[in-house]
């Protein structure tokens, strides 16, 4: 087959299937069509497999006219073993057309003895495999012989191997397959690296099966393959193990300036793209019962309902701060005004209810933010430690601490003392320290992550430094406004109730559309 006819094949192939080819898939292509190895970032999706293996196809092409024996051609080394069968399916896809007689195969501790046996006769010309059944591989006495004719080799998940001894195993691999072919083609895959440690540390401690909560929902994880968990709604009454915080991390700073600049090119009509079409005529109506806040204004809504007077403030700047903030000012509040009061936050503000005898329009008696006691950094840690209740916060951090520190005695192997007993042992040592020995380090440590982690106190502090540059844009509303809807949906959810939700919200939805129209 000449190289025309390849690179029709590969065009032919795209066309089919109404895709287009990506500069960065051809410029791997051309690489390795002149023998350079290169490691390749991509997003998940974007084509990474077929650069590379189009790219081993274009490499062996050109060495055709050398080699004639059959044999192994490419080489493909994936961290999991459960990932091998399906690049085992996707390369497949592709090379019943593009490689028309290669033979493409797995070795893994799941290949059956009879396959063993087949290849032990003759090798693949593709070979998919994982880190350690290579190795084994490299151990037999006819290794050298069997990869004779290797020309190429891609390492997948390149990131999951970084800096761990199978990394290590898969850099001896190579230096040895690299002595007895010097010429050897070598391609690493990897996500892009901005998400890795957060992807990674969200599914490190899950296993197949194990059941987590999304978005409300009970999803049991299945695999993860090239930075995409896969997953499927879980059955049976078995509990969830971990809770994915996915719905509830805080917006960056970058990304509540972005979302408020958008907020300002919509409030002077300007909005750009799809997105903010389509959120149009919602804002629009948040513009005519109420305000757009920017990011020079802080918009403050005050309304009286049956339920109480309700405050909705929004600083834009994430659940996290906004828990942190609403916490402080019900304080505040309650301090100078003896109240109780309920607390619901979401991404871009927070509410505040309490009784029919509050007046939140005295507190808000300034043209900035600086002129608020309310949004004050003086005494803010002492504020903040007493405004939530910071010693029980502190206590669960400390048991995880207790544990790694070996304070704890986590039980015998095969029979692991329970939650609630690694509890009890950790609240001991906790409160002997905190009464006998409050400069303990694991107790401080245990109180910095609460504030640094749980708080985001630097971030706090930040944002009321930010909103006292803002000037006050306080609204007293009729009813609730669009941005209000959401907040006070965050807080039907913690409210014990005969009724169920959707039908509370349905209710609320109706009557806010009749008032819009």
């Amino acid at each position: 087959m000449s190289k025309s006819l390849l690179a029709q094949r590969v065009a032919a192939w795209f066309t089919g299937r109404g895709w287009a080819v990506f500069p960065f898939q051809r410029a791997v292509w051309r690489a390795s069509a002149q023998g350079r190895s290169g490691l390749l970032h991509a997003s998940t999706g974007s084509g990474k497999t077929y650069a590379v293996w189009f790219g081993a196809l274009l490499r062996a092409e050109r060495l055709a006219g050398k080699r004639r024996k059959q044999g192994l051609r490419v080489l493909w080394i994936t961290p999991m073993r459960a990932l091998a069968a399906d690049t085992v399916r996707a390369l497949q896809a592709s090379g019943e057309t593009l490689a028309p007689g290669w033979r493409i195969e797995a070795r893994t501790g799941d290949t059956s003895a009879a396959q063993r046996a087949r290849q032990a006769k003759a090798w693949p010309e593709v070979l998919v495999t994982t880190p350690e059944s290579l190795s084994l591989m490299l151990s037999q006495a006819d290794a050298h012989a069997r990869f004779a004719l290797l020309e190429t080799v891609i390492v997948d998940e390149w990131h999951e191997l970084m800096g761990s001894k199978r990394g290590v195993q898969v850099q001896l691999a190579l230096a040895r397959l690299r002595r007895w072919q010097e010429n050897l083609m070598t391609w690493g895959l990897s996500a892009t690296l901005g998400n890795l440690r957060q992807a990674q540390d969200v599914f490190a401690r899950l296993k197949q099966g194990d059941h987590f909560l999304f978005g409300g929902r009970i999803l049991e994880f299945v695999r993860v393959h090239e930075m995409t968990a896969y997953v499927r709604r879980a059955t049976g009454s078995r509990g969830a193990v971990p809770r994915w915080q996915g719905g509830k991390m805080p917006l960056s700073s970058e990304l509540a300036h972005a979302v408020l600049d958008q907020l300002q090119l919509a409030r002077e009509g300007r909005a750009k793209g799809p997105e903010m079409r389509a959120l149009a005529p919602l804002l629009a109506i948040q513009a005519r019962w109420s305000a757009l806040p920017t990011r020079t204004n802080l918009l403050v809504e005050t309304l009286c309902s049956r339920e109480g007077r309700h405050l909705f403030v929004y600083p834009f700047a994430g659940r996290a701060v906004h828990l942190g903030l609403a916490s402080l000012l019900a304080y505040r509040i309650a301090r100078a005004q003896p109240t109780t009061l309920s607390i619901a936050v979401n991404d871009y503000g927070f509410e505040l209810l309490g009784g029919s005898e509050l007046d939140y329009v005295p507190l808000f008696d300034g043209a900035t933010g600086a002129g608020l006691d309310l949004f004050s950094t003086q005494h803010l840690l002492e504020d903040v430690l007493a405004s939530l209740n910071a010693t029980e916060l502190s206590q669960r951090r400390f048991r995880e601490i207790a544990r790694i520190a070996g304070l704890v005695f986590q039980g015998y192997p095969g029979q692991p003392k329970s939650a609630r007993q690694l509890q009890a042992s950790s609240s001991l040592f906790f409160e002997v320290f905190r009464k006998h020995d409050a400069a303990n380090l694991l107790l401080t440590q245990a109180q910095r992550e609460v504030l640094e982690q749980e708080l985001e106190l630097t971030r706090l502090r930040a944002t009321l430094r930010e909103l006292h540059e803002r000037n006050i844009s306080l609204q007293p509303l009729e009813r609730a406004s669009p941005f209000a809807f959401g907040l006070m949906v965050e807080r039907f959810r913690e409210q014990l109730t005969t009724e169920r939700l959707s039908d509370r919200v349905a209710r609320l939805v109706s009557a806010l559309e009749k008032a819009a129209a």
